[in-house]
């Protein structure tokens, strides 16, 4: 089956199933595209890469050489997609698929073979796919698996092509550890994870093995990333001391960046901080209490600061200059993303005033901090 770039063209891809169970599909030498393989592409991030790539636009910056400006913007990408076959996956694939051509390849990171055939004739690489909280922390051996011995045999593969590919690595500000007292964060700042948190161990153990790679690199942390799909009660909501300064990043703005991170020649070897800039600043207890009145539960003064953690969690405000520089990617401030909440929740925010009450007792019963303290009861 053959897929059409932007322009309409044909990137010349076949497709056929192989044990029953994995999609694998096979460049054919038609197309001069340029192909872009996208790890993990199904998730809130991998989603926003795969829009801006399939976005004309996104080329029309002065850091990506001209030539390459006109081939991206003249002749498309071949966007290919490796990630795992599960039902969300599959059906969120089928829809993505109608706005978005794309080449999928159903498998695991950790499959020698499956990722064999994902990098066949790709310029560029962007990993997303990764295990993240709360499971990486409750099952870190599985997040080991798939997030460094994963992300250990992408790099092998990789550097085994007869024409190596750019790797654009996803990592996070969890690498930086706490710094509710420190909070503004430098690229350069040393790396100190929380003990207890699992994938920000991995991501620093990823960023060792790829800087000593031969491969060409380019190294993304992500900041705290924001949808407006993506609003249910995250099970971490009371691991982030309320005193912590934070500075979000759009989803859109974070899939742009990675997406124009492969074609900008001066991002190369570089480490980047992904935030987005000062009009997305806060405090966390600044940022819950309008969340909360967005969905009519009247602000966060409700939850007693004995429900949060004091310590041992990160983010901060970070350094993006040098990011937005190369990358030019801070388009959606705060209050916008405020406001798409604000649309979001249009419809609930009635019924949920009409239940706050009940709301607030449930919510108060989910911190695990006045459990251990016997503060609330067992709902």
């Amino acid at each position: 089956m053959c897929q059409k770039n932007q322009k309409g063209q044909t990137s010349g891809i076949t497709s056929k199933t192989v044990a029953g169970t994995k999609a694998i599909c096979t460049p054919q030498q038609t197309s001069t595209a340029t192909t872009v393989l996208v790890t993990g592409a199904f998730g809130n991030v991998g989603q926003s890469v795969l829009a801006a790539l399939n976005e004309p636009k996104t080329w029309q910056i002065d850091t990506i050489p001209a030539a390459m400006r006109a081939k991206l913007t003249e002749e498309g990408l071949t966007i290919r997609v490796l990630d795992v076959p599960n039902t969300k996956n599959r059906k969120l694939a089928r829809k993505l698929q109608k706005k978005i051509p794309m080449e999928i390849i159903w498998g695991s990171i950790n499959d020698e073979q499956t990722v064999q055939q994902a990098l066949s004739g790709v310029s560029v690489v962007i990993h997303l796919a990764a295990i993240i909280p709360p499971l990486s922390n409750a099952m870190p051996e599985l997040a080991y698996t798939i997030n460094v011995e994963g992300t250990d045999l992408l790099i092998k593969l990789m550097q085994a092509q007869t024409n190596p590919p750019k790797l654009v690595f996803s990592s996070s500000v969890a690498v930086y550890g706490d710094r509710v007292d420190n909070f503004y964060i430098r690229t350069d700042d040393p790396l100190a994870p929380c003990d207890d948190d699992a994938y920000a161990h991995h991501k620093v153990a990823c960023e060792s093995m790829i800087r000593t790679s031969s491969l060409s690199w380019v190294i993304c942390r992500l900041s705290y990333i924001v949808w407006r799909k993506k609003l249910f009660m995250d099970p971490l909501m009371f691991r982030m001391p309320l005193e912590t300064h934070l500075e979000v990043c759009h989803t859109l703005d974070t899939g742009l960046a990675l997406a124009r991170a492969g074609f900008v020649p001066e991002a190369e070897g570089q480490t980047l901080n992904l935030g987005g800039g000062v009009s997305c600043r806060t405090t966390y207890g600044e940022y819950l209490d309008k969340m909360f009145k967005l969905f009519g539960l009247g602000g966060a003064g409700f939850l007693p600061r004995e429900a949060f953690s004091k310590k041992g969690y990160h983010c901060g405000f970070m350094d993006t200059e040098k990011a937005e520089a190369l990358l030019q990617f801070q388009h959606h401030t705060l209050e916008d993303y405020y406001a798409e909440v604000r649309e979001e929740t249009r419809m609930k925010r009635f019924w949920v005033a009409l239940a706050r009450k009940s709301a607030q007792a449930w919510l108060i019963a989910q911190s695990p901090f006045l459990r251990a303290r016997k503060l609330v009861p067992n709902l």
